[in-house]
C-alpha cells in the first residue's frame, strides 16, 4: 500500500477547507448577489462530484469501495431532501413565519458536526490501514528470517 495516498488526500482536504473558509467569509459579507452566485457554483460542483462518485461506484473493482460510494450517495440524497423540505417550511415550529431561516441554520450546524465526525472517521480509517500494512510487513519479514 502506498501511504503517500494519505498525503494526497490531506492536501485535497486542506484545499477544500480553504474554500470552506473563504465561502464562509463571503457569507459574512452579506453580499446577497455574490452569495447567490456562490450557491449556484457550489450546486454545480456538487452535481459534478455526485456524477464522479457514481462513476467510481460502477467502475470499482472492490465491492467494499462500491458500497462506501453508495452509502455516501445515499447520505447526500437524504440530506439534500431534508434541506429542500426545510426550505419549504417543513420541520419548522408552528409559530415560525414562512421563510424563517431557523431550519436552514440548524441544518448547517448538523452538516458541520457531520463533517467533523467524518474527518475523525477518516483519521481512524487511515490509522487502521497503516497499522494493517505494518503488521503485514512485519509478518513478511518474520517469514523471510
Amino acid at each position: 500500500m502506498d501511504q503517500g495516498i494519505f498525503s494526497v488526500k490531506l492536501c485535497e482536504m486542506e484545499q477544500q477547507y480553504g474554500k470552506l473558509q473563504s465561502r464562509i467569509q463571503l457569507c459574512q459579507s452579506r453580499d446577497h448577489d455574490r452569495i447567490s452566485e456562490e450557491i449556484r457554483q457550489m450546486e454545480d460542483e456538487e452535481a459534478e462530484s455526485r456524477l464522479l462518485l457514481k462513476k467510481r461506484m460502477m467502475g470499482s473493482g472492490f465491492p467494499a469501495a462500491a458500497r462506501l460510494a453508495q452509502a455516501q450517495l445515499t447520505y447526500e440524497e437524504t440530506v439534500r431532501e431534508i434541506l429542500c423540505e426545510a426550505e419549504e417550511g417543513k420541520f419548522s415550529r408552528e409559530h415560525r413565519k414562512p421563510g424563517d431561516p431557523e431550519a436552514a441554520i440548524l441544518y448547517a450546524e448538523y452538516a458541520a458536526d457531520f463533517a467533523t465526525q467524518s474527518m475523525n472517521y477518516a483519521l481512524l480509517a487511515a490509522l487502521k490501514a497503516v497499522e494493517r500494512q505494518l503488521s503485514y510487513e512485519e509478518k513478511g519479514r518474520e517469514k523471510d528470517e
